[in-house]
């Protein structure tokens, strides 16, 4: 985790795919962006029906009274299938609210690192706790095979308005 005062940086590790089976991710090294020398470790979904990513950041982390937002960063590969049903994003602040949203990841252009809006929020008067946020998939509608998801982490970010 990276924290300046622009923006904190959630990165995803084993620790943070709860709920789904280790044994059905790879782990590798990809370059952090088309044009980056910089390379990443990085989770490779092999095939599965039920997904469920889930990460979390201590609250206390971020700037009062700012507006943040959260963001999932994926890439789908030239060969992923199955993504037209949607995935449900979800977060959960310390007081236990729960912002949902939903999107279809078939039109996602295929071999680039994407960011996936999660949901945003204004950081206030919060009680001590964490930022908690999910990617779930195959849950609320017949659960289909899927493959191609590689997971590079997650962002938390001020928004900027």
């Amino acid at each position: 985790m990276a924290t300046n005062q622009e923006a904190v940086s959630v990165w995803l590790s084993a620790m943070g795919l709860n709920g789904s089976d280790k044994r059905l991710w790879k782990w590798s090294f990809l370059p952090e962006s088309p044009t980056s020398k910089t390379l990443i470790e990085t989770a490779e979904l092999g095939m599965v029906r039920l997904l469920e990513l889930d990460g979390a950041i201590e609250i206390s982390l971020l700037t009062e009274g700012k507006k943040y937002e959260v963001w999932f960063q994926v890439m789908l590969t030239n060969d992923a299938s199955e993504w037209e049903q949607p995935v449900t994003l979800e977060m959960e602040l310390p007081e236990k609210t729960m912002k949902r949203n939903k999107m279809s990841l078939k039109d996602l252009q295929r071999d680039v690192w994407k960011d996936v809006f999660v949901g945003d929020f204004i950081y206030s008067n919060y009680p001590p706790g964490y930022l908690k946020f999910y990617f779930l998939a195959g849950f609320d509608v017949e659960p289909i095979w899927k493959t191609g998801l590689i997971v590079k982490g997650a962002l938390i970010k001020p928004k900027n308005n």
